[in-house]
């Protein structure tokens, strides 16, 4: 049975994990691959462009799940609480037309990550911003051309709410930011440490969740990504071009995502939290 909702994606709140999944028809008519990329020129001028540099393009998604609506519509369905999917979802596209991300102007990306967000995250009904980048088919990539994804939401993504409510569970009991334990014990054992530099490391975290899981977090302790200054872009482009071709040599160029954990923007404090990247490969192989 369906919602009376005819919005073109709702969002329904899961009664037994709380968590509000997103319903979005369109999603299922996302392209396959073809001869013609629709992310080269002349093809992506068809799109409407939002924002472009010498290295990225940024335009709206064609599938989008989220879109902008004048009201969330918040309402009971039987036992279930429903809303409008209202929001925002942007491509963002890097010009080139290489395999291999780590070969791209990665601080442009990084720059760009950050400038639309903070484009995006006063804006009416976003309580939080997902930034990830999959690659390869195997990690949900429909289009082969590189390309991240930014989705500015009216809620947060149930596996942001578990790493929030666990920070600030160990906060609350330790007085200390758990991330920052964890930078501070993998830099003193030196087992699991891939690259650093003077702002950022690289290491494989003691729990992996999947085999050959990678994050990347700030040395120094900092809730929110969008803060981040131009030294610090340029540090975060070399961690991240290091990592990801730690895993194309090491694995043969495996299908991947990676994506930004930060504080929500809906206005609270989460001093708590320490802002990262996570990079989860697609292997056969389990973690353990």
């Amino acid at each position: 049975m369906e919602s009376n909702n005819q919005s073109i994606s709702e969002l329904r709140k899961d009664l037994v994990s709380g968590d509000w999944v997103v319903m979005a028809k369109t999603r299922a008519k996302r392209p396959e691959k073809s001869m013609k990329c629709p992310f080269c020129f002349p093809a992506i001028k068809e799109q409407k462009i939002i924002s472009q540099t010498e290295d990225i393009i940024v335009i709206g998604n064609k599938f989008p799940a989220f879109r902008p609506q004048s009201d969330l519509n918040k309402h009971e369905y039987g036992p279930f609480e429903v809303m409008n999917g209202a929001g925002f979802h942007e491509v963002i596209i890097l010009k080139e037309h290489s395999p291999q991300l780590y070969e791209t102007n990665l601080f442009a990306l990084i720059e760009t990550y950050q400038k639309q967000y903070l484009s995006l995250m006063n804006r009416k009904f976003v309580d939080y911003i997902s930034v990830f980048h999959n690659h390869g088919k195997l990690a949900g990539a429909s289009i082969e051309h590189p390309h991240s994804q930014l989705i500015a939401s009216p809620v947060i993504d149930p596996d942001i709410h578990r790493s929030l409510d666990g920070s600030e569970n160990y906060f609350q009991k330790h007085q200390q930011c758990v991330h920052c334990v964890m930078v501070d014990w993998e830099r003193k054992e030196k087992i699991r440490v891939l690259y650093e530099n003077s702002d950022f490391i690289v290491f494989v975290p003691f729990v992996s969740r999947v085999a050959y899981e990678i994050r990347i977090f700030p040395k120094e302790h900092k809730p929110y990504f969008e803060r981040i200054n131009d030294s610090e872009k340029n540090n975060l482009a070399d961690a991240l071009q290091q990592s990801l071709k730690k895993l194309y040599f090491v694995l043969g160029d495996p299908a991947y995502n990676f994506f930004l954990h930060t504080a929500p923007c809906d206005g609270k404090t989460y001093e708590h939290y320490h802002w990262h990247f996570e990079i989860l490969p697609k292997t056969s192989v389990w973690a353990g």
